[in-house]
């Protein structure tokens, strides 16, 4: 990471070390060009153009279900209903399996 930070500061003082060599010899005609785009490229890095602007941070606007609405409305109020359950209560099932006893004989040692 650090070789590319001295490549580019040796191209940008090279550059510069070239521009002050045109500017001193009176070649400006060479120069407007770099200036002109270097200007407006500085432009629009500070302030682009509206469409591309606007697109960026516009945002989907995301309406919240009736759950959501109602905890937020709970938590403003700061009460707290202790008859809702945080989790459904569900009949549990236990399911036999078939698998094999450690003692069977053609069980594999090693997998």
């Amino acid at each position: 990471m650090l070789k590319h930070g001295v490549i580019f500061f040796s191209v940008m003082a090279l550059a510069i070390f070239q521009f002050i060599v045109f500017a001193a010899n009176g070649a400006w005609k060479e120069l407007i060009f770099p200036i002109i785009l270097a200007g407006l490229m500085f432009w629009f890095y500070r302030k682009p153009p509206a469409g591309y602007a606007n697109s960026r941070k516009k945002h989907p606007k995301v309406k919240p279900s009736a759950a959501t609405m109602a905890k937020l409305g709970q938590s403003k109020n700061g009460a707290k209903s202790t008859t809702s359950k945080k989790r459904k209560d569900y009949p549990f099932h236990v399911i036999e399996g078939n698998k094999r006893d450690k003692d069977d004989s053609d069980f594999p040692k090693y997998h």
